[in-house]
């Protein structure tokens, strides 16, 4: 006979996996959010300075 304590525990546990990965998945897309944020804002601010003919890089700036 199988105790309602062990199916208990089991479905606990798949539950706990599951908001684990749901966690996991709702993370990432954060990340992946932030990322493409960054980025778009760095590709603003560049093609601002282009426009205004500042340099493209600390480098260039130094060899001009």
């Amino acid at each position: 006979m199988v105790k309602p304590g062990i199916t208990k525990d089991k479905d606990e546990e798949e539950w706990h996996t599951k908001l684990l990965t749901y966690a996991q998945t709702i993370c990432y897309l954060i990340g992946v959010l932030f990322f493409l944020l960054g980025s778009s804002i760095a590709v603003y601010i560049a093609s601002n300075d282009l426009k205004e003919g500042a340099p493209s890089s600390p480098e260039s700036a130094l060899l001009t």
